[in-house]
């Protein structure tokens, strides 16, 4: 489809594939099975809100914006080109590929099957969410002045990266350190949920409220904001550095090594 669609009448949704391949065209609200954003240039704009019930490609030097209407993919989606998500949802079922571009405004992606960013890029331009539900290979080139990156699933290795905003979330289970984090802005992890340190240190510039568990083992734990522990941080051998006012009014500070927790401001 190369110029204006009025409406693609009662469309197939359980095979075939629909491509878009003019310049900029506004993508008909429907349910798809396979769609593509191709024409190797020009801006795709959603006119409501699209259901992909199998795979969604972007073309190289092709922009989707999404406007105000949801996105959602059921099997793969492959962006070579950009993925604009402003104030609604895009959520990825299947398996996500990213060598292309993806922004996010205030709206959230919830991606739920392995994400892979390794030659892309994550652009957050405001108070948006990405949240990852399974298996992270890499999140590719990730704002750091902006955003909130949450880890939802249960048991999930955390990638190392610089985050602006850090979640760990999904109501249970383990988010292990894949490698030294930091997080430039505020992190939280949520009750019955753990973030296991390992081997790798973990640095927060802003707020840390912990209603989980946090872990250190024999590394660093730097807080350099305000900390506000209303569940538990285990030390064995390693060292927490609160930097920031400290207050475990309601919460548990549990030495099982000979570890250190270093109390440079107001502790309540």
């Amino acid at each position: 489809l190369s110029s204006v669609v009025t409406d693609l009448g009662t469309l197939s949704e359980d095979n075939g594939t629909v491509t878009y391949d003019g310049v900029n065209q506004t993508v008909f609200s429907d349910a798809y099975y396979n769609l593509t954003a191709g024409g190797g240039s020009g801006t795709k704009t959603l006119g409501g809100d699209v259901t992909v019930a199998g795979n969604l490609k972007l073309d190289t030097d092709v922009t989707i914006v999404m406007d105000t209407h949801l996105l959602t993919v059921t099997n793969v989606t492959d962006i070579d080109g950009t993925l604009a998500v402003a104030g609604n949802t895009l959520t990825l079922d299947g398996t996500s590929d990213i060598d292309g571009t993806i922004t996010i405004s205030t709206g959230t992606v919830d991606a739920n099957d392995t994400f892979d960013a390794t030659n892309g890029t994550i652009t957050f331009t405001d108070a948006g969410n990405l949240n990852l539900f399974s298996a992270v290979t890499d999140l590719g080139t990730l704002s750091d002045n902006f955003g909130t990156v949450t880890y939802d699933g249960v048991d999930q290795v955390v990638f190392s990266d610089i985050y602006y905003s850090l979640t760990a979330g999904g109501g249970s289970g383990t988010k292990t350190l894949g490698g030294n984090v930091t997080v430039a802005n505020d992190l939280t992890i949520d009750p019955v949920v753990t973030i296991a340190m390992g081997a790798n240190d973990l640095t927060v510039t802003g707020v840390t409220d912990i209603d989980g568990v946090l872990a250190v083992a024999d590394n660093i734990l730097t807080l350099d904001g305000a900390s506000n522990i209303d569940g538990t941080i285990t030390i064995s051998t390693g060292t927490v550095d609160a930097n920031g006012a400290f207050d475990a009014t309601s919460g548990t500070i549990t030495f099982s090594g000979s570890g250190n927790l270093t109390l440079a401001s107001t502790v309540t």
